[in-house]
C-alpha cells in the first residue's frame, strides 16, 4: 500500500475517535459513518487484497505472451487466477463497445429488470486495446461487489474511453447482491476502476468505488506497469491451479510490490494525457487518483471522499484542473504531492473537507543518500489561482516544501489558518489572495520559507501576517477586523521587510516585534491610522510573564508572608485574679502575671497541699450571748491594699459550736476603697457548691456585654475588741505536741488577750472544721497562653 493511503486511512480514525466531522461528509444515498469505520476494518486483508489485484493483473498479462507462442490466436480471451476470472481484451484496430462485452461475457453481463446491467467478471484491457462505451441512452453499469468478491475494470496499456452525453450519461457503482444496494463494506475489497494508460470520461458518474490504496481507490488514472521477471510456467500463466509450480507462484503476492505503481518516466514509458470531464465521484476512498500521467480534468465534482478528494499523487507534469468541486473529503480536499510539476490549479471550488482544503507538497524525496538514490531537489513550479476555499478544517491552502509555487487571486475563508506556507519552501509568491475568517493566522510564513506576499486582504482573523522563523517580504498589504495583531514577526525573521501597508483593525499592536531574536525586520511607510490599541488576552499574558513582571510579583508576596500575624495570638502583660476579677486581661482586679504565678495551680485530679496552720484572729465572746454565725475562713490571699487596713475577718464556725461564747456588738463597717456588695453569710461547703466557677463557664455574674462584676464580699467583718481579763500564762504540756500548742495558745493570747480556755478551744475546733472540710483547689485560667 502507498505511504499517502496509509497516512490517509490514519487520518480517518483519528476523525472517527474525534466524531466531530464525520456527518461532514455523508451523502443521501448511504451511511457516512458507517462507510468512513469500514475503511480501517480488517486492514491487513485489504492490504492482501491490494497486492491479490496486481497479482491477478500481471498473470493475465502473461498468459496473453504464452498464448501467442503456442499459436492459439491473438482475440480476445479469459484467463483465471486465483479462482478468478478476468476477461482480457487484445489490441486490434476496431475498438471494443459496449455490445462486444455482452456477446464476450453473456452470463456474465446481466441486464437487470431496472434497465442496469450487472458485470461479475473482472474486465482486463490489455496494450493496444481500447474499450470504448458510448451509449445512446443512459447506462447504469454495476460492479458486483459483496461478501463474496468483486469485480474491476482495469487497463493495461490500453484505452477506456466512456463517452457519456448529457442526454445519455454513464453510472457506474458497486453493487452488492446481497444487501441490493452499492456495497459500503470495505474490509472484504470494493470494485474499482482504474485506467493504467489513457482515460477519458465525460458525463460519467462514479459512486462507491475503490478500497485501500490510490490505484485500487475508487477511479485512479496512471501508467501502464512493467511486466515482471519472475519467471512463470504456463500453467502457472493460464490459471492451472493443480500445477506445484503454479501453487507456489499463486502463494506468493510480491510479483509488483504493494507501494506506488511504477511511473512512465521511471520505466521510460510515454505518458498519455487523460481527460475527465463533467463527471462525479461520490463515496470513493480516494475521489480521483492520479500518477504517472498527464491529466485534464474539468467541470466535474468530488464529493464524500473516505480519504482524500482529488489527489495528483507521483510523476504528473503539466495537470491542469479547472472548475471542480471537491468537498466534504475526510482528510484532504486537493493534494498536489511530490515529483507534480507544472500542474495549473484554478477556478477550484475546495469547501468542508475534514482537514486542509488544498495541500501543495514539493518537498524532495531525500535528504540525503538514500537506498533508492531518490533525488534531493524540491519540486514545484505549480500554480494555484481564482478559487474559492472555504469551511476547511485546519488550513485553507497549505504550502509545504518545494519552490515556484504561486497562489494568486484566491479568496480564502474560514479554517484554523488561511494560507501557510512552511517546510523551508522557496520562492513562494502569495499575491491578490483575500483571506477571511480564519481562527488564528490569515497568512503565516514559517519553517525557514521565504516567500513574498503582496496586495492581500486580510479580514477578520485573530493575526494578520504572522512570520515566524522565516523570511518574508510584506508590500501593499491589508489587514481589517483583526482583534490581536496586523503584522507579527517572532523568532529569527532576518532579511524581512515590510512596505507601504495599511493597517486596520484593534488589538495589541499594529506590528509586533517584541518576540524577535536577533535582527528586527524593516518596517515603513505604514498607516496604521484605522488601528485601535486595546488590552488584550495576549497582552496581559506577555505583561505577567514578563522578568521584571515576575520579580515585583515575588517581592509582593514575601512582603504579604512577613506582614502575617503570629500564631496563637498576642499575651496580655497581667492575669486576673480569679477572686476579685473576672479572668479576663484588662479587667478590674486584675494582677500582675508575677504575682499570679506565684500562686500554685492545682489540677483537679492531684493532691491539694496545705499549709502548715490557720491563723484565725481572736475575739472576745460575752458568756450570756449564743455563738454567732461566722463564715468560713477565705484561703485565697486578700488584695495587697487590704493589708494595711484595720483587721477585719469573717466570723468563724468555731464562734457558733463554742459553748458559752457570745458574739461582741458589731462594730460600723469601714469604707472600701472600692464599692462593694454584700452577700448572705453562707457556710464553707455552701460556698464551695455554689460559688465555686465550673471551668467550662465563665465567672459568676459575667455577660457579654456588660461591665465587669464587682468582686466577692465577705458577709460580716467584727472589730477585735481589747480584753479584760489578764493574762496568764499556760501550764507547760509534757506530750509531743505541747510546744507547738503552748506556742499556737501563747500567741493566739498575746493577740487577742483571751483566756487560754477558750483559744484552744477555738483553735481545735476550727482545726476539725478544716480537716472535715477540705477547700477544694481552684483552677485557673492562663490568659494569653
Amino acid at each position: 500500500m502507498s505511504g499517502k493511503a496509509f497516512l490517509g486511512c490514519l487520518g480517518v480514525a483519528g476523525l472517527l475517535l474525534a466524531g466531530g466531522t464525520t456527518t461532514a461528509w455523508a451523502d443521501s444515498t448511504g451511511d457516512p459513518v458507517l462507510a468512513a469505520k469500514e475503511a480501517l476494518v480488517d486492514a491487513s486483508r485489504q492490504a492482501e487484497l491490494v497486492a491479490g489485484e496486481d497479482q491477478r493483473v500481471t498473470r493475465a498479462l502473461v498468459s496473453q505472451q504464452v498464448r501467442k507462442e503456442k499459436g492459439a490466436g491473438t482475440g480476445a480471451y479469459r484467463a483465471r487466477s486465483n479462482g478468478q476470472y478476468t476477461l482480457v481484451l487484445t489490441a486490434r484496430k476496431r475498438p471494443y463497445s459496449f455490445d462486444d462485452l455482452r456477446n464476450l461475457s453473456p452470463d456474465k453481463l446481466i441486464k437487470q429488470t431496472d434497465g442496469s446491467f450487472l458485470l461479475r467478471e473482472h474486465v482486463l484491457v490489455g496494450p493496444g486495446a481500447t474499450l470504448s462505451i458510448s451509449p445512446d441512452k443512459p447506462l447504469n453499469l454495476k460492479l458486483s461487489s459483496g461478501p463474496d468478491g468483486f469485480v474491476s475494470i482495469v487497463t493495461d496499456g490500453g484505452r477506456l474511453r466512456l463517452n457519456g452525453t448529457a442526454t445519455a450519461p454513464i453510472s457506474i457503482s458497486s453493487w452488492d447482491e446481497s444487501h441490493g444496494r452499492t456495497d459500503a463494506k470495505l474490509g472484504d475489497g470494493r470494485a474499482y476502476v482504474r485506467a493504467s494508460g489513457l482515460l477519458v470520461a465525460s458525463y460519467t458518474k462514479f459512486s462507491r468505488l475503490g478500497f485501500w490504496s490510490g490505484r485500487t481507490g475508487g477511479v485512479a488514472v496512471g501508467t501502464s506497469s512493467s511486466l515482471p521477471t519472475t519467471n512463470l510456467s504456463t500453467s502457472a500463466a493460464t490459471g492451472v491451479d493443480d500445477d506445484p509450480v503454479a501453487q507456489r507462484a499463486g502463494s506468493h503476492t510480491d510479483i509488483l510490490p504493494a507501494g506506488k505503481v511504477p511511473s512512465a518516466a521511471r520505466d521510460g514509458a510515454t505518458p498519455l494525457f487523460s481527460a475527465i470531464s463533467n463527471s462525479s465521484m461520490n463515496g470513493n476512498a480516494f475521489g480521483l487518483f492520479v500518477t504517472g500521467s498527464a491529466v485534464q480534468v474539468a467541470d466535474t465534482v468530488i464529493s464524500n471522499s473516505l480519504v482524500d478528494g482529488l489527489v495528483l499523487h507521483r510523476n504528473v507534469s503539466g495537470a491542469v484542473i479547472s472548475r471542480v468541486t471537491v468537498k466534504k473529503s475526510a482528510l484532504d480536499g486537493v493534494v498536489v504531492n511530490r515529483d507534480v510539476e507544472a500542474t495549473t490549479l484554478t477556478q477550484l471550488d475546495v469547501r468542508d473537507n475534514g482537514r486542509d482544503g488544498v495541500l501543495l507538497n514539493g518537498s524532495p524525496f531525500a535528504a540525503g543518500p538514500s537506498p533508492s538514490g531518490a533525488a534531493m531537489r524540491p519540486f514545484g513550479n505549480n500554480t494555484l489561482s481564482s478559487s474559492k476555499i472555504s469551511g476547511n478544517a485546519r488550513i485553507g491552502v497549505y504550502v509545504t516544501g518545494g519552490e515556484a509555487i504561486t497562489v494568486q487571486g484566491n479568496t480564502v475563508s474560514g479554517g484554523h489558518s488561511g494560507i501557510v506556507v512552511a517546510e523551508g519552501a522557496r520562492e513562494v509568491m502569495v499575491n491578490s489572495n483575500t483571506v477571511k475568517d480564519s481562527a488564528a493566522n490569515g497568512i503565516q510564513v514559517r519553517d525557514g520559507s521565504k516567500a513574498d506576499l503582496t496586495s492581500n486582504n486580510v479580514i477578520g482573523a485573530a493575526t494578520g501576517v504572522h512570520v515566524r522563523d522565516a523570511i518574508a517580504s510584506l508590500r501593499d498589504n491589508s489587514t481589517s477586523g483583526v482583534s490581536l495583531h496586523a503584522f507579527t514577526f517572532v523568532g529569527n525573521v532576518a532579511g524581512s521587510v515590510a512596505r507601504d501597508n495599511a493597517l486596520r483593525g484593534s488589538g495589541t499592536s499594529a506590528v509586533d516585534t517584541v518576540r524577535v531574536s536577533g535582527e528586527v525586520p524593516e518596517v515603513s511607510d505604514t498607516d496604521d491610522s484605522g488601528w485601535s490599541r486595546t488590552v488584550t488576552k495576549d497582552s496581559l499574558v506577555s505583561i505577567l510573564m514578563h522578568p521584571l513582571t515576575m520579580v515585583w510579583i515575588g517581592v509582593a508576596v514575601l512582603l504579604l508572608m512577613m506582614s502575617r500575624p503570629r500564631r496563637g495570638g498576642t499575651r496580655a502583660p497581667y492575669l486576673a485574679d480569679p477572686l476579685i476579677g473576672n479572668g479576663r486581661p484588662g479587667a478590674a482586679g486584675a494582677v500582675p502575671e508575677r504575682q499570679e504565678q506565684e500562686q500554685p495551680v492545682h489540677h483537679p485530679h492531684q493532691p491539694v497541699s496545705r499549709p502548715k496552720a490557720q491563723h484565725f484572729e481572736p475575739i472576745t465572746v460575752r458568756s450570756d450571748e449564743a455563738p454567732p454565725t461566722v463564715a468560713a475562713p477565705v484561703q485565697s490571699p486578700a488584695p495587697p491594699e487590704r493589708r494595711s487596713t484595720p483587721q477585719y475577718r469573717p466570723r468563724t464556725a468555731a464562734e457558733r459550736l463554742v459553748p458559752g461564747l457570745q458574739p461582741r456588738p458589731e462594730q460600723p463597717r469601714p469604707e472600701h476603697p472600692r464599692p462593694t456588695q454584700s452577700r448572705p453569710t453562707q457556710s464553707r461547703r455552701e460556698q464551695n457548691r455554689h460559688d465555686q466557677p465550673r471551668h467550662d463557664q465563665p465567672p459568676p455574674g459575667y455577660h457579654p456585654g456588660y461591665s465587669d462584676p464587682e468582686p466577692p464580699v465577705a458577709a460580716e467583718w467584727v472589730q477585735p475588741q481589747p480584753s479584760s481579763v489578764p493574762r496568764q500564762k499556760p501550764e507547760p504540756r509534757t506530750d509531743v505536741h505541747s510546744s507547738r500548742e503552748a506556742r499556737e495558745s501563747r500567741d493566739f493570747r498575746d493577740t487577742h488577750n483571751d483566756t487560754p480556755a477558750a483559744a484552744s478551744t477555738m483553735i481545735d475546733l476550727a482545726i476539725a472544721e478544716a480537716r472535715a472540710n477540705p477547700v477544694p483547689s481552684r483552677r485557673r485560667r492562663s490568659v494569653g497562653r
